[in-house]
């Protein structure tokens, strides 16, 4: 699984990718620049964190970046997105982005509980980060991080 986490400011992942119980790789790639920003509903987008399979997240950003999204798509992913405006929340199975403020803390995969209670104690999006690899085995790799 994964952790991804926005503070307000700062969006982090981290970069393990498991199968099962096996460790396949801790240099996956969940954190995107979305360069040029995608317009959605009056908002660009201009990056995004995903917490799914390869596939899911791959063929989410196909969706997206060819400003076909939402569409109706089946996945198993979950992610956050963040715009000049509002943040997103992209959640298993929907065809939608859930709007929500900027300034909202918000934490998405196995180990957000983790992570969210880090925020609530004043870490920023980067420490909570690496506090739920520490937690959660299922989280861990190199944290990749943007400033928005």
């Amino acid at each position: 699984m994964t952790v991804i986490v926005w503070d307000g400011k700062i969006l982090a992942a981290d970069s393990r990718m498991t199968e099962g119980s096996f460790l396949v790789t801790d240099n996956d790639q969940k954190l995107f620049i979305l360069d040029p920003a995608i317009e959605y509903k009056g908002d660009e987008l201009l990056a995004c964190a995903l917490a799914g399979s390869s596939t899911d997240n791959e063929f989410i950003l196909e969706h997206i970046c060819g400003h076909d999204f939402p569409s109706k798509i089946s996945h198993k992913a979950s992610g956050i997105f963040i715009g000049k405006k509002n943040g997103y929340s992209l959640e298993n199975d929907t065809t939608y982005l859930i709007p929500f403020s900027r300034n909202t803390k918000l934490a998405e995969g196995s180990g957000c509980q983790f992570a969210y209670s880090a925020m609530k104690l004043g870490l920023n999006a980067i420490e909570a980060a690496k506090h739920a690899c520490k937690l959660d085995m299922a989280c861990g790799g190199k944290i990749r991080c943007k400033e928005l």
